[in-house]
C-alpha cells in the first residue's frame, strides 16, 4: 500500500459475549469514516454462523464472509469464518484452517499480530466481551508498531476476562463502552498525521520541545530518549498529546512539567518492548543447533556466560535458558550457565523476574516444553524453578551502566533499530568489550554489525548472528561515564546571528577541557553517590576494582578490593554523615610481588540542594613512606579499632541470624516433606483438569457466541411470527397448514368458524376433518396440489355466504415444498357488489340503446378512439374494427369535418369541452343527424383523458 492509498484497519476481537458489544458498536459507526473493520470471534466449528445477517441489520456498510487472498477495503466490514484462522499480507485476508492439536486456538493474537506487521501505524485493535486473554499478545505488537488500542470497558461486558487481560498490560490507550468506541476512532484517525511529509515538517519543527521532554523524563526516570531515533518518539508523544486531549507541543510541556504521572505515562509508551519467547523460530534454531553445542564444547571446565540485554518482559531470556537446559541434559553436561537479563525499565526487570505469562504462550511454546518448564495457574503460566534459577535480571542501562565482562554469548534483538547511529556504535564498542574472543552476537532480524565487521565475523547472514574476532575495544573502558551529550539532538555548534553558545555547547566545550586535561593532572578518581554507586572513574582503576560473578552491581563495596573494602566502606560513611573530608594516608596494597604506597583522600562535591549528593575519592601514590607521615597515619586513619568493632557488631547479627534461621530451617524441612508426597499427586491431577477445563472452556466460548447468535434469530423469528398472525387476524382469513403427511398442524381462528375445527384436530388426517366438504371437494383439491404441486382456487357459497377457496403447496425452497396451505376467503360481500354491478350494467346498456346515446374515449398516447356497442350501431361499423381521430372524422360531411376536428384538437391540447350538432354518413351510407359532446379531464392543469357521447337525433 503506497502513501496515498493508506487507511486505517480496525481489527476487533470479541468472545463470549461479544454478539451484543458488536451490535452497540457498529450501531454507531457511519458508512463513510474511510476505514475498514474487520472481526475476528470464537466461532463454534460445527455451527452455521449468523453474523454476517444480524451485523448487516446494525450498519449501512457492506458485510462480507471473508474468503481468502480478499482484497481489504475501506468502508466494508470482513467477518472471519468458522474453523478458519486469518492474518494479512500486502493488504489481502490469507486464510488458514485452524490446527486444535497444538494447544488452544488464539485467532485475535494471531490476527493482530499479522496486522501490526503489515500496516504498522495504520492499525487499530479493539477487544471485547470474552472469556481468557486472546488478543492480550496481539495488542503488545500494534502497539510496538504506532497503533491504537481500545478496550471494552469490563463493567460493560457480559464476560470481562479478554477486557481486564487486555487492561492488565498497561498499554491500552482508551478503555470505552461499546457505544463509544466508535466516535473515539473516528476522531483519532483524523487528529494524527499519517504521510511521511507530514511528519518531516512536526520534527523539524519541534526539536527544542523534544529536548525539554527528554529532560524531565531524564530527570525523573533516569534515562535520556535524546539518542532514540525521532521519528518512532515523535510518533508516541503525539499519541499521548492526542490521549490528553492537547494540541499544542509547549502546551503539553507545561503539563508535563506539572503532572509527574503522565512524565510516567509517556516514558512507558516509549518503552514499549514486544518480545515473545523463541521470538523467529528459525532464528532460535540455528541458536539451537549451531551456537549453544560450540559454546558448551568450548567451555566444558568453566561457566558460560550469557548476557541478554534489553530483556524486556523476560521471555527471550526465558527461551535462551531453556536451549542450554534441553542441550546439557540431552548431552549429560555438567556445565554452569549464568544468563544476565538487564533492561533500562525497573517494572519490565520486576515482572520478568516474577516469570508469569497470560494463556497466549501457548502460541509460542510448543507443548513438549509447556509441560516441562511451566507451571499453569489459574492467572496464567509461571515459568518453572530450574529456569528462573539460571537468568539473573537487573534494571541496566546498555549506554550508560559498564557492561558486562567476560560474556561468551550476547542477545540484543530489535533494540538497535530505535538508537541513533552514535548511540549504535557506542553498544557495539561495550559488546566487543563483554565478548570472549569467540564470542556470539545475536541481533534482530532488521538490524546489522555496521562498520564493525572487523570486530565481528559474520556466522549467520538471515538471522544476525555473528563471533567477535577477539579485537581489542577502541574506548577506554576505565572512563566510563553518565555523560550522554554527544549523542543528543543536533542543535548546531552555535548561534550564527549572536555568536552566543547555548547551555549546550558550553557543556561540550567543558566535556572537551576536561577530557584533554584531568588524566594528565588529576590522580586517580573515582566518583560516588551517598549509596556507594560508582558513577564515574577517571584514570585505570584495574588495580583496585574488578566485576565479581553473578548479578552486576555498581556499589564500590562490592567492586573494591577485599584489601581496602573495610576502610573505603568506613570512609564513605562518614564522608556524607559528617560531611567531611577525610584523608588515609600510607596505604598499602598488594599489586601482583610488589607493595604500593598510596594516600587516600574522601570529598564532598559540592551541588545544589535537590541535586543527588556526591563525592570523590582520589588514589595518590607515594613512592615511599616518610617517617614525619606515621603520626598522621595513626591520626588520620585508625582502621584497626574501627574494623574491629565492625567485624564484631556483623559477628553477632550474624550468630542470632543463624540460630533463628536454624530453627526456622528444622520447622520447615517436617512440614515440606509431609507437603512435598501431597504436592506431587496435586501437579498430576491438576494437569488433568487443566487441560479438560481449557477444552471446556474453548468449546464453551464458541457456543456461547452461537447461542447470542441462535437467541437474536429466535427473537427475530418470534417477531415474525406474531406480525403474520397479526395480520391474517386481521384480514379475517381461514388458513390451515397440513404438514407434508397431510395431517393438520396449524390454523388461524376463522378457521374454526368455518370448517368447525378446533385443538384437539391437530395431528389428524384431512380426510377426518374434511370428509363432509364435497361441494367443493377440499380433500380432492389437497390431494391434487400435495400430488401436482400446483395452484388451485375455486368458489362455494354456504348457508347463503360465499366463499373463494385457494389450495396451494407448504414451500420451504424455490424447488421443495412440504405440505399443503388451505386458505378461504369469504365474499359475500363482494358477491353482492358485484350482482348489483351487472344489474346496473344491463340497466345502463338498456337505457343507451332506448335513447340511441354511445360513448366513446380517445386514447392520447396511441391516438386511438375506444367505441360502446350503441356508438357502434350508430356508425354501422363492426365491433372488430379500430378507429383513430383520422378514420371517425371520415364519417362526417366535409364542412363538419373540419368543425368536428379542431374541436376535438382543441379539447386534447388545451381542454376545451365543446357539444355540437352534426351530420354524418355511416359506413352503410345512411345519413344521420347526430349531437356529440366532448369533455377533458383536467389534473393539475395536465389532460389526463378525453371522452364523451354521441346520439342519435331521429
Amino acid at each position: 500500500m503506497n502513501e496515498k492509498e493508506k487507511f486505517y484497519v480496525v481489527a476487533i476481537g470479541a468472545s463470549a459475549g461479544g454478539l451484543k458489544a458488536l451490535e452497540d458498536f457498529f450501531s454507531n459507526v457511519p458508512s463513510d469514516t474511510g476505514m475498514a473493520f474487520i472481526v475476528i470471534q470464537h466461532l463454534s466449528p460445527d455451527y452455521k454462523s449468523l453474523m454476517v445477517e444480524l451485523l448487516s441489520k446494525k450498519t449501512n456498510m457492506k458485510v462480507l464472509r471473508a474468503e481468502n487472498e480478499m482484497p481489504i477495503i475501506k468502508n466494508r466490514v470482513y467477518l472471519i469464518p468458522p474453523k478458519m484462522n486469518m492474518s494479512v499480507y500486502q493488504s489481502h485476508l490469507i486464510l488458514s484452517e485452524q490446527d486444535h492439536h497444538h494447544g488452544i486456538n488464539l485467532p485475535i493474537d494471531i490476527f493482530f499480530k499479522s496486522l501490526a506487521k503489515d500496516a504498522g501505524e495504520m492499525a487499530m485493535g479493539v477487544i471485547l466481551s470474552g472469556t481468557g486473554s486472546d488478543g492480550t499478545s496481539g495488542l503488545k505488537d500494534i502497539k510496538e508498531n504506532g497503533g491504537l488500542v481500545i478496550v471494552q470497558d469490563p463493567e460493560s461486558a457480559q464476560f470481562d476476562g479478554m477486557p481486564r487481560s487486555a487492561i492488565n498490560t498497561e498499554l491500552v490507550d482508551f478503555i470505552l463502552p461499546p457505544e463509544e468506541i466508535a466516535d473515539k476512532l473516528i476522531t483519532y484517525a483524523n487528529s494524527l498525521p499519517i504521510s511521511i511529509e507530514e511528519k518531516s515538517k512536526l520534527l523539524s519543527s519541534k526539536q527544542d520541545g523534544l529536548l525539554r521532554i527528554f529532560s524531565l523524563i531524564r530527570d525523573k526516570h533516569k534515562i535520556d530518549y535524546s539518542y532514540y531515533k525521532m521519528s518512532t518518539m515523535v510518533r508516541r508523544i503525539e499519541r499521548r498529546m492526542y490521549l490528553n486531549q492537547i494540541g499544542d507541543l509547549q502546551e503539553y510541556i507545561r503539563y508535563l512539567e506539572k503532572n509527574s504521572r503522565e512524565v510516567s505515562s509517556l516514558c512507558r509508551d516509549l518503552l514499549i518492548g514486544v518480545t515473545s519467547f523463541f521470538r523467529d523460530d528459525e532464528a532460535f534454531s540455528v541458536l539451537e543447533k549451531d551456537i549453544i553445542p560450540q559454546l558448551i564444547q568450548k567451555n566444558e571446565n568453566k561457566e558460560i556466560r550469557v548476557w541478554v540485554a534489553g530483556c524486556s518482559s523476560g521471555e527471550e531470556a526465558y527461551s535462551v535458558a531453556i536451549l542450554f537446559n534441553e542441550y546439557l541434559e540431552k548431552n549429560g553436561n555438567k556445565v554452569q550457565v549464568k544468563i544476565f537479563a538487564t533492561d533500562v525499565d525497573q517494572e519490565s526487570v520486576i515482572k520478568a523476574g516474577n516469570g508469569l505469562y497470560v494463556d497466549s504462550i501457548l502460541n509460542e511454546v510448543n507443548e513438549q516444553r509447556m509441560s516441562k518448564y511451566f507451571l499453569k495457574l489459574d492467572v496464567g503460566f509461571k515459568i518453572s524453578r530450574k529456569i528462573r534459577e539460571m537468568v539473573v535480571f537487573a534494571k541496566h542501562n546498555l549506554v550508560k551502566d559498564p557492561p558486562f565482562p567476560n560474556i561468551d554469548l550476547i542477545t540484543c534483538r530489535n533494540l538497535l533499530i530505535y538508537l541513533q547511529p552514535s548511540l549504535q556504535n557506542k553498544v557495539f564498542d561495550y559488546f566487543n568489550f563483554s565478548l570472549n574472543e569467540g564470542g556470539y552476537l545475536f541481533l534482530g532480524s532488521s538490524e546489522s554489525i555496521g562498520d564493525y565487521s572487523e570486530y565481528f565475523e559474520t556466522i549467520n547472514h538471515k538471522w544476525k548472528i555473528y563471533q567477535s574476532r577477539g579485537k581489542p575495544s577502541r574506548i577506554d573502558l576505565n572512563r566510563i561515564s553518565v555523560s550522554l551529550q554527544s549523542n543528543k539532538i543536533s542543535r548546531g555548534e552555535s548561534n550564527p546571528r549572536t555568536g552566543f553558545y547555548t547551555t549546550h555547547d558550553e557543556e561540550r566545550i567543558l566535556n572537551r577541557f576536561l577530557d584533554s586535561t584531568y588524566e594528565r593532572f588529576l590522580p586517580l578518581s573515582i566518583i560516588i553517590n551517598d549509596r556507594s554507586e560508582v558513577l564515574h572513574i577517571i584514570g585505570d582503576a584495574s588495580k583496585f576494582l574488578r566485576f565479581p560473578t553473578g548479578k552486576l552491581t555498581n556499589n564500590i563495596s562490592k567492586l573494591i578490593n577485599k584489601d581496602l573494602e573495610v576502610p573505603i566502606s568506613t570512609a564513605i560513611q562518614k564522608l556524607f554523615i559528617k560531611s567531611e573530608e577525610i584523608i588515609y594516608n600510607n596505604i598499602k596494597i598488594k599489586s601482583e610481588d610488589e607493595v604500593e604506597i598510596y594516600n587516600l583522600k574522601f570529598i564532598l562535591l559540592n551541588g545544589k540542594k535537590h541535586q543527588e549528593q556526591l563525592g570523590a575519592i582520589f588514589f595518590e601514590k607515594i613512592s615511599e613512606i616518610k617517617e614525619t607521615d606515621v603520626s598522621n597515619e595513626l591520626n588520620n586513619l585508625d582502621i584497626g579499632e574501627q574494623a574491629s568493632q565492625r567485624i564484631s557488631d556483623l559477628e553477632q547479627e550474624l550468630q542470632f541470624t543463624k540460630e533463628n534461621l536454624q530453627a526456622t530451617i528444622e520447622e520447615l524441612e517436617t512440614s515440606n516433606e509431609e507437603l512435598q508426597a501431597a504436592n506431587e499427586e496435586l501437579l498430576a491431577s491438576n494437569e488433568e483438569l487443566q487441560s479438560t477445563n481449557e477444552e471446556l472452556q474453548s468449546v464453551n466460548e464458541e457456543l456461547h457466541t452461537v447461542n447470542s447468535e441462535h437467541q437474536t434469530k429466535i427473537l427475530e423469528l418470534t417477531e415474525l411470527n406474531n406480525d403474520i398472525e397479526n395480520l391474517i387476524n386481521s384480514l379475517q382469513l381461514a388458513v390451515v397448514f397440513f404438514d407434508d403427511n397431510l395431517e393438520l398442524r396449524k390454523f388461524t381462528p376463522k378457521a374454526c368458524e368455518i370448517l368447525k375445527i378446533n385443538e384437539t384436530d391437530l395431528g389428524r388426517s384431512f380426510e377426518d376433518i374434511l370428509f363432509r366438504w364435497e361441494r367443493p371437494n377440499l380433500c380432492g383439491l389437497i390431494e391434487q396440489v400435495h400430488f401436482t404441486g400446483e395452484n388451485l382456487t375455486t368458489e362455494f357459497s354456504l348457508n347463503n355466504n360465499y366463499y373463494i377457496v385457494g389450495v396451494k403447496p407448504y414451500l420451504i425452497s424455490s424447488d421443495s415444498q412440504s405440505g399443503v396451505t388451505l386458505s378461504i376467503v369469504e365474499v359475500t360481500e363482494l358477491h353482492g357488489i358485484e350482482d348489483k354491478l351487472i344489474k346496473s350494467d344491463k340497466w345502463l346498456k338498456q337505457t343507451a340503446t332506448l335513447a340511441n346515446i354511445g360513448g366513446w374515449e380517445i386514447d392520447l398516447e396511441k391516438n386511438r378512439i375506444h367505441l360502446l356497442d350503441e356508438t357502434n350501431n350508430i356508425y354501422e361499423i363492426d365491433k372488430k374494427n379500430e378507429l383513430n381521430i383520422e378514420k371517425m372524422l371520415n364519417f362526417y360531411t366535409k364542412n363538419d369535418r373540419a368543425i368536428l376536428k379542431k374541436s376535438i384538437f382543441d379539447c386534447m391540447e388545451k381542454g376545451t369541452n365543446f357539444d355540437l350538432n352534426l351530420q354524418i354518413v355511416t359506413q352503410n351510407a345512411t345519413n344521420k343527424n347526430v349531437r356529440i359532446i366532448g369533455k377533458a379531464e383536467v389534473k393539475d392543469n395536465e389532460i389526463l383523458r378525453v371522452y364523451g357521447v354521441v346520439q342519435h337525433l331521429k
